[in-house]
């Protein structure tokens, strides 16, 4: 009589993971920034959202050509200074034409969907969003919603619909805010031999799920 033996579940998981701050922390760090209105550099947005400079100063030049900003001179080593005469209240995320970006007006309706309703299926919160993004398609949300799933957000009602759709409820522990999370995927190596996660990952954000 043979014996199946499963193997072993990880152990140990010797590995870190980070993500560089994207626009939406960018924004938020312009509020820490003490002289906002009066002119600084990509450089002291860079310090203060712990991104890079030139990440710092693609997404102030955005800000500039939708209106949010403006170039209000330079340093004495020729830094481009910059200004902000009014700082919106919600989050500003655009795309490369300083538009606001539609993948992230898309994850945070359907965010926005979810904490509202608390439980749904994915068909409620299709027509929730279509208001706000017209041509948001049913399987963009169904894939945002299962990237949440996985990640522990959300779990699953007992029993269907009517119409046999799964009714999915928000976790309590999970509902953490106004801001929608930053969908991502990351690398790591896995050892067979010690079953164990290992590296420093840099996460990468998704831009599309379907």
């Amino acid at each position: 009589m043979s014996v199946v033996v499963p193997l072993k579940r990880p152990v140990h998981d010797h590995f870190s993971i980070t993500i560089e701050p994207g626009q939406e922390e960018m924004f938020l760090a312009l509020r820490e920034i003490a002289n906002l209105r009066t002119g600084f550099t990509a450089g002291d947005l860079a310090r203060v959202s712990g991104g890079s400079t030139t990440s710092a100063d693609y997404y102030l030049a955005r800000l500039v050509r939708a209106g949010i900003a403006l170039v209000a001179g330079s340093t004495t080593d020729r830094q481009i200074l910059y200004a902000i005469t009014r700082l919106p209240s919600s989050v500003v995320v655009l795309n490369t034409r300083s538009q606001p970006d539609r993948w992230f007006t898309l994850r945070q309706a359907v965010w926005k969907a979810i904490r509202i309703r608390k439980e749904f299926t994915v068909r409620l919160l299709w027509d929730d969003v279509r208001p706000t993004i017209a041509d948001a398609r049913l399987r963009e949300v169904s894939g945002i919603v299962g990237f949440l799933r996985a990640a522990g957000y959300l779990e699953s009602l007992f029993g269907d619909t009517p119409r046999g759709e799964e009714q999915l409820r928000l976790r309590r522990l999970m509902d953490t805010g106004p801001l929608p999370p930053r969908l991502c995927e990351a690398t790591l190596a896995y050892d067979l031999n010690t079953r164990t996660f290992y590296g420093v990952a840099l996460a990468r954000e998704v831009f599309h799920v379907a």
